[in-house]
């Protein structure tokens, strides 16, 4: 389990207090989201994970810039050093 730095983007800033950027260890990506849960409650939760405690649709996070629905998605693996963003998605067009 290596430690990994996360970065929040948009309304997931305000779910996490404030904070943009955290280190955090954890095996997987739903280790990591389940330590924020504990970290910030319940505001965090609704707004990453389904009442399945699956990825909500319009959450977007990469691993070192690749999207984990491509990947594992929340039982891709996690080493250190790796770069994780937690981002909603962006709509326009």
């Amino acid at each position: 389990m290596g430690k990994v730095k996360v970065r929040f983007f948009g309304g997931l800033i305000e779910a996490t207090g404030g904070k943009k950027e955290l280190e955090a260890s954890a095996s997987d990506i739903y280790e990591l989201l389940d330590e924020f849960v504990r970290s910030f409650g319940e505001s965090f939760k609704e707004r990453v994970l389904n009442n399945n405690s699956e990825l909500r649709p319009f959450v977007n996070v990469y691993v070192n810039n690749k999207d984990i629905r491509f990947l594992d998605s929340l039982k891709t693996q996690l080493k250190e050093g790796d770069s994780i963003i937690v981002m909603p998605a962006v709509g326009g067009g």
